[in-house]
């Protein structure tokens, strides 16, 4: 093929390399035509047996860490930094260096091959977005939030900022020395989606990890304790919320009401704030129902109208003037849930925002309220089988289908 045919049916070419090395002028000069390699084996073939070995002997071993990730709108797709505040919501990465390069001086530098990806770009037959790597370096010991809010950028220049190429894959060499680093892959604008591979290269062993927070409930007795809120609510929902008596004679004989009767008691407590489906007033009955008996005694339906009173509070307080609904962003929907107690990292509140989300990326405040149930009732849950202070627990198929389906 000629260069100007190939150039008539090829756009790109991507060249592919199985290790980290680059072809410098000492590789270059190693290279051979198939009929030398065939050539030189007939007439040596003990000298080059013994090549090959020594080759494999001499091979550097590279480590890698990777992580696969996805920029999605509102939450985790930042953009480039000219604008912190939402720079500062990418997905943000821990690299740490332990170890110098064995070649290295006293003092010296750790080789370090950093490789960022688009996937599904081609098969889903879309165009490929301008990403780019952006490097910073975390003094040691230096104690910073998780993940790293837009204060600390403010202060921080990065030591690598890549050029936004509209590439398959951007590829970047560096000589680090030992210590920690926050890579954070991003698109040159924001709100722009897509998923993405990071891989990082050490020719020494490497640690790397999201930089974001763990998920946990934090004060659960304002959630699902006897002290549900307080006092100010307490009061402002007494105004409106039905006493004991009436709650009696709507529910049955045993004193406990069904799904279908908690909707319309909840529609008439909130009637014009939100109108409850069916759906969504069994998912709140189940949040409540510890002993899973499908309804719900007096105790529990006032301890759920003083939740639900709470998080409407947050939900207007978080919600953006114009549109009225809450956005996914970090300092909408992240900022609501903390307030309410749950510590979620950016991927899965980005997965809210899949799920409950518009195509705008905001949340309505029935979505919300469904939201924050199903997070209450997993965070709840979970804690019931995993011993103090851990972040595993051991369970049993059954009960994880039961804890899966009711809520």
């Amino acid at each position: 093929m000629t260069f100007q045919a190939f150039k008539e049916n090829f756009e790109e070419v991507y060249i592919t390399s199985l290790n980290p090395h680059t072809l410098n002028k000492e590789a270059l000069e190693h290279l051979y035509t198939l009929a030398d390699v065939v050539t030189h084996v007939l007439h040596h073939p003990e000298e080059k047996r013994q090549q090959q070995q020594d080759k494999l002997t001499r091979r550097k071993l590279w480590e890698v860490v990777k992580y696969d990730g996805s920029w999605v709108r509102k939450v985790t797709a930042g953009g480039a930094p000219n604008d912190l505040r939402l720079f500062s919501s990418n997905p943000q990465y821990l690299l740490h260096l332990k170890e110098a390069d064995d070649e290295a001086m006293e003092g010296g530098t750790c080789t370090v091959v950093i490789s960022l990806t688009q996937k599904h770009r081609r098969v889903n037959n879309l165009p490929l977005l301008q990403v780019a790597v952006s490097v910073y370096q975390m003094e040691d010991g230096e104690a910073v939030t998780t993940p790293l809010h837009v204060s600390w950028f403010r202060l921080n220049r990065p030591l690598l900022l890549t050029k936004f190429v509209r590439t398959r894959t951007v590829t970047r060499r560096l000589h680090l020395p030992p210590g920690r680093y926050i890579i954070i892959p991003c698109t040159h604008s924001p709100d722009q989606e897509g998923d993405f591979l990071l891989r990082v290269f050490c020719q020494k062993s490497a640690t790397m990890k999201e930089h974001d927070e763990s998920p946990m409930l934090v004060d659960t007795h304002l959630e699902m304790g006897d002290k549900v809120d307080s006092r100010s609510t307490r009061e402002e929902s007494s105004s409106s919320c039905i006493q004991k008596d009436d709650f009696l004679a709507a529910a049955g004989e045993d004193g406990r009401m069904t799904a279908a009767i908690l909707q319309n008691i909840l529609n008439f407590l909130f009637s014009g704030e939100l109108e409850f489906s069916l759906d969504l007033t069994r998912s709140l009955l189940a949040m409540m129902d510890r002993n899973f008996s499908g309804n719900v005694d007096f105790y529990e339906f006032d301890t759920l109208v003083c939740c639900l009173r709470r998080w409407m509070a947050v939900y207007k307080r978080k919600s953006e003037a114009e549109t009225g609904l809450i956005s996914g962003s970090v300092w909408g929907l992240g900022d609501a849930l903390r307030e309410l107690g749950y510590l979620l990292p950016r991927r899965l509140q980005a997965l809210l925002v899949v799920r409950f989300g518009d195509q705008e990326g905001n949340i309505s405040l029935r979505d919300f309220i469904m939201a924050t149930c199903r997070i209450s009732v997993m965070l709840d849950r979970f804690q019931k089988h995993c011993s103090d202070g851990m972040d595993t627990a051991a369970i049993c198929l059954s009960e994880w289908l039961q804890d899966a389906l009711y809520c």
